[in-house]
């Protein structure tokens, strides 16, 4: 599933370290949305996987 966010975000409102996040695209296991996203990313889940063999062509060139 693809997920497309068009949304700012200020994490932090001080001028000297704030971050703003102006837009998102994104593939990710686990996370079907931003709010998905942002939970696994503050619990600290690791979403980590191994790549399944049969994702790639073994006859792509």
């Amino acid at each position: 599933m693809f997920a497309q966010i068009n949304i700012m975000l200020i994490i932090d409102a001080s001028l000297e370290s704030a971050i703003a996040v102006t837009g998102a695209a994104y593939r990710l296991p686990k996370a079907n949305d931003l709010e998905e996203l942002w939970n696994l990313l503050s619990a600290g889940i690791s979403t980590y996987e191994e790549i399944r063999l049969d994702r790639f062509s073994r006859n792509a060139e």
